[in-house]
């Protein structure tokens, strides 16, 4: 038999410490197993400014100052391809092919820590393209590389300035062959050559990953590890500083008569999720179920452990204090 139970969550926003609520959930009475389909929404009216996790900086911050400075820079650490640093953040488009991406141990660079990278297995091209709006000059495209022994050795990158109808080379066939097991090597394409930027609307970067002097490459297994990609240039407005936004549902089901933890989980939501089905399978009978929703750039913390409702807990640390909950 098939229940659908709709919640509708309120918005909590969480300072320090964080308790949820609990909402009881009826099963009828019998033998039988059911399946309950829970329908969570009712966060849409927020959910465009929990999503964008951001902070402007104003002319006078660290991150803006007159001259040269990072327009666009990504760390990777939230175990996404979204830029920790941008002018325009949502018009960021990457194009992998084929879409084999995935995240792994990075490298640390500045204040940021080693984190994660971007890991792209039997990947032929990369292309980014990047908002230029009001840019007034550019400097360089700089990464940190590194791979498998079985991944490309060679590398090409290109930009296009014409929305993608002619590529102009910035290197080609750069040698990556002495970059092996867990090293890592730098990269940098000058761009200071490039004339007129103010009137660049948009940019297209294509790297091109090749076998190169590799005689163990294999084109479907081979992987290249892309860290703190960063893009530098010249731009007197606002830069935004893109805080890593994690949307997690986190579901607790105890049975109401001896207490015990029947059902958990922590799911991580699409980060553009205005609703989720939630379906279970629960035996006959009444149970007290609790769902906190969380975006935050860190974690909620939990026991390790739960047996029953006594053990559960729920909490928000101190550096985490902009976390925003739904419960």
């Amino acid at each position: 038999m098939k229940r659908r139970a709709k919640l509708y969550l309120g918005l909590f926003l969480v300072w320090h410490v964080f308790f949820s609520c609990s909402k009881s959930v009826s099963v009828p009475e019998g033998k039988e197993s059911y399946r309950v389909d829970f329908v969570l929404s009712g966060f849409t009216a927020s959910v465009s400014s929990l999503d964008n996790g951001l902070k402007l900086v104003a002319n006078s911050g660290n991150n803006v100052i007159s001259g040269e400075q990072s327009l666009y820079f990504w760390s990777f650490n939230n175990g996404t391809l979204r830029p920790d640093l941008a002018l325009d953040e949502d018009g960021v488009q990457w194009t992998v092919t084929p879409n084999n991406v995935d995240f792994v141990a990075g490298k640390a660079y500045a204040e940021y820590n080693a984190g994660r990278a971007a890991s792209f297995r039997g990947v032929t091209q990369i292309e980014i393209a990047i908002p230029l709006k009001d840019v007034k000059s550019l400097n360089h495209l700089a990464f940190n590389v590194s791979g498998s022994d079985t991944g490309p050795k060679a590398l090409d990158i290109l930009y296009s300035i014409d929305n993608g109808l002619t590529f102009v080379a910035l290197l080609s066939d750069y040698d990556m062959s002495s970059i092996k097991g867990t090293a890592w090597g730098d990269i940098t394409a000058d761009l200071t050559k490039l004339q007129q930027t103010e009137k660049i609307q948009k940019i297209i970067f294509r790297l091109v990953l090749k076998r190169g002097n590799n005689g163990q490459f294999n084109e479907k297994t081979g992987t290249i590890r892309i860290d703190n990609m960063r893009l530098s240039g010249s731009y007197d407005g606002k830069i935004v500083s893109v805080n890593p936004v994690l949307r997690h549902l986190y579901y607790h089901i105890f049975n109401r008569q001896d207490r015990k933890l029947v059902a958990e989980g922590k799911i991580e939501l699409e980060r553009n999720a205005l609703e989720m089905n939630l379906p279970l399978t629960l035996a006959s009978g009444s149970y007290d179920v609790s769902f906190v929703l969380s975006q935050a750039v860190k974690t909620l913390t939990l026991p390790r452990t739960i047996k029953t409702v006594d053990d559960y807990y729920l909490y928000n640390v101190f550096d985490n204090s902009d976390n925003q909950v739904f419960w």
